[in-house]
């Protein structure tokens, strides 16, 4: 039961994404961490280096980055066609998944082998840690495909596999991406960039739905919190799950 991870990493240091926490988070279920890396202008590319001497399975493959809507999907499905396992597990680099969840996931594959394509819980975090988009297509998020050569990466980098799915309770996929300062600013200006034609206040404002998060987050991000102490989001090597990072 081989599963191959996709993930795509641009710039990680300058959009802040929690990507140590996300590659520790997968690396226990992971035959192998293919990361597809964007030629970064930032201190990506030598960070990736030095986690590879540290976690072996990973595999770095760079791919030339062009900026526009389908950018992400673009760089997953040179992923995709690397994949040698026998699932796909197509995930974002600041998304972190809480520990023990590689039992929850090597059992589902156990329960429901003849299924092609898993959906997830998925808690999109926005603005702080606390708060979660509640809009209809940040509930679940399809991650897990059977590797069938059905499985691309479409539009902004949705994901596309066999209909024959199957919606788990867990594990819960935490998703990062706009709690840290920087980030958030970034993402903005970004976006203005891509998409000129937006209202952003309209977009990142009041049509997005938000509900309060009370519950617990991964214990990599617990201790990253602490650690930051509401700084932007700065990588260290150390594994936070084990012992404090120095």
């Amino acid at each position: 039961m081989r599963i191959s991870t996709v993930l795509v990493a641009q710039n990680l240091i300058e959009r802040g994404y929690p990507f140590v926490e996300s590659i520790y988070s997968v690396e226990p279920f992971s035959w192998e961490i293919i990361i597809v890396e964007g030629y970064s202008t930032d201190d990506t590319m030598e960070w990736l280096q030095k986690l590879q001497e540290r976690i072996p399975k990973i595999k770095i493959i760079r791919a030339q980055f062009e900026k526009n809507s389908h950018w992400l999907a673009n760089m997953r499905n040179v992923g995709i066609d690397a994949c040698k396992g026998d699932y796909i597990w197509g995930g974002d680099i600041d998304e972190v998944l809480p520990e023990g969840a590689e039992k929850l996931i090597f059992k589902a594959i156990e329960r429901f082998p003849e299924r092609k394509a898993f959906l997830f819980p998925h808690l999109h975090f926005i603005y702080d840690f606390n708060t979660i988009r509640a809009n209809p297509g940040y509930i679940f998020g399809h991650h897990l495909f059977k590797n069938d050569g059905n499985v691309r990466s479409i539009s902004e980098g949705f994901w596309k596999g066999s209909p024959d799915e199957i919606v788990l309770k867990a594990p819960i996929i935490f998703h990062y991406g706009y709690v840290f300062s920087n980030a958030t600013q970034k993402k903005l200006e970004n976006h203005k960039k891509l998409y000129p034609h937006w209202n952003m206040e309209t977009v990142y404002g009041n049509l997005v739905r938000t509900i309060p998060y009370r519950g617990p987050h991964p214990l990599r991000i617990q201790r990253l919190i602490a650690r930051l102490n509401g700084k932007d989001y700065e990588p260290v090597l150390e594994d936070p799950a084990y012992g404090e990072a120095a």
